[in-house]
């Protein structure tokens, strides 16, 4: 018989803390069909969620998290603090954050701390 002396657990967490702001499903939507349009016919939308949102924030800083559960209607996007330039002020980074949301997503919402975690058992 063999005995496991180390640390075993069938739970893990995680956490997303960013400065940003909480998007709803419809407000990406109405963002990609924007850019499907300027694009035309070069760019064809994903059937994953999730693609579609890599796509909107390719060659940002943003990154993004789904809000509640996976099967919710909202987005957590924004930028990591550990993004944050080490000569950048905490309004700086703010300012580039909310500038990097309203160029990616067209949303003029202010941005602010998020920070959201969960535990699978």
């Amino acid at each position: 018989m063999k005995l496991k002396s180390e640390f075993i657990t069938n739970s893990s967490s995680a956490s997303f803390v960013v400065m940003g702001i909480s998007l709803m499903d419809s407000e990406i939507s109405d963002r990609l069909v924007e850019f499907i349009t300027k694009k035309g016919s070069e760019f064809e939308p994903s059937d994953d969620f999730r693609e579609n949102l890599e796509i909107l924030t390719d060659g940002t800083d943003l990154s993004f998290s789904f809000a509640g559960d996976w099967d919710g209607d909202s987005v957590i996007v924004g930028i990591k603090y550990t993004k944050m330039n080490d000569d950048e002020t905490l309004r700086q980074f703010k300012e580039r954050a909310q500038k990097q949301i309203e160029e990616s997503f067209g949303v003029f919402k202010k941005v602010g701390h998020i920070e959201e975690g969960w535990m699978d058992n």
